[in-house]
């Protein structure tokens, strides 16, 4: 067969057309959708890495450790140790102090972490850039 003949064939041949037309709807619909299952499934281990940082970090401020002088730079580090490393800064890291820890009365040490999520691009508007707010307490020595 000549190139131009088999050009032309091909350009009057309309035996897939149906099916490229259903690919079309069809992928329009689940390629936006599975982005969206990936992306919530981003902010759950991010949150979920940044509450075992917080975790680490509470009892680490409340003994006084050693091993953790800087405790916003400890848990900070921690967090990258199960995500990409910096990606929450020690400045989105908070230790305060409470009253009561998981309703046990007596001094307790808060870690908290606050941060704005780094991914956002495939949910819409009121879920797209999610801030995330993770606390873990320890009772102090104190």
């Amino acid at each position: 067969m000549k190139r131009r003949g088999l050009i032309g064939w091909l350009l009057r041949d309309r035996r897939g057309g149906t099916a490229s037309l259903e690919f079309v709807f069809i992928a329009a619909v689940y390629a936006p959708l599975t982005f969206a299952i990936l992306e919530i499934g981003f902010i759950l281990w991010t949150q979920n890495s940044m509450q075992s940082a917080a975790t680490l970090g509470a009892p680490c401020a409340a003994i006084g450790s050693a091993d953790c002088p800087d405790v916003a730079s400890y848990t900070s580090s921690a967090v990258g140790e199960w995500l990409v490393p910096d990606t929450v800064p020690s400045t989105d890291v908070s230790v305060t102090s409470s009253t009561a820890c998981n309703g046990a009365p007596g001094t307790a040490t808060v870690v908290t972490i606050t941060h704005q999520f780094w991914s956002g691009i495939t949910l819409p508007w009121p879920f797209n850039a999610p801030s995330i707010s993770v606390s873990a307490c320890f009772p102090s020595s104190t």
